[in-house]
């Protein structure tokens, strides 16, 4: 029956990866909920589900060798539109942490949004993979986590700025001095593949 309803065309988009994928813009309104509710514990168990689907879908994609220029895509809308739907709910629930520390915060918004900026515009694609760019968003999710469930470490927060900083940083000098694509994994391949040509 499930053939049936989904056009054969289509099929080929209903992988386990892209379904982990599609698992975390699921649980974008629950998580604006939760926030809105201040229900910290059940959104730091949202947002650790959230993390997993987040680290499951590429493992599973390369793992049965089912990687996709539209996978990779996927995950990287799903990730960045991700980060702007949980910065709000951050605020609403520790609006004194994100006070304390609104300078850095803004500097790495600043920073991030500069680096998908020169994605969309200089490359027209999304889908960007860096290892340090994986790094900062499981940083971000782990800090979030823990500070819902155990309370805010000032360590932690310090430890994903620096990653944060380092990953929007090396992700746009990529797109200046080279085209990376959804292959690329970090400066230092791009730089000894482009040596290579």
């Amino acid at each position: 029956m499930f053939k049936k309803i989904v056009n054969k065309k289509y099929r080929r988009y209903l992988t386990l990866p892209n379904l982990l994928t599609a698992a975390r813009p699921a649980l974008w309104p629950i998580l604006v909920y939760l926030s809105i509710v201040r229900n910290i514990k059940a959104f730091g168990v949202a947002l650790l589900f959230y993390a997993l689907t987040d680290s499951l879908d590429g493992y599973f994609a390369r793992k049965y060798k089912i990687e996709t220029k539209f996978g990779a895509k996927f995950d990287s809308f799903a990730d960045n539109l991700g980060s702007f739907i949980i910065a709000p709910c951050l605020y609403l629930l520790f609006p004194e942490i994100i006070r304390d520390n609104i300078l850095i915060i803004g500097v790495i918004i600043l920073l991030f949004l500069f680096s998908t900026i020169l994605l969309v515009f200089k490359l027209k694609n999304i889908g960007i993979h860096l290892w340090s760019s994986k790094l900062s968003q499981a940083t971000f999710l782990f800090m979030v986590v823990a500070t819902c469930i155990f309370g805010f470490s000032q360590l932690a927060f310090n430890l994903w700025v620096i990653i944060a900083i380092i990953s929007t940083l090396e992700l746009s000098i990529a797109i200046i001095i080279s085209e990376p694509d959804e292959n690329t994994r970090s400066i230092l391949k791009l730089k000894k593949h482009k040596g290579k040509s």
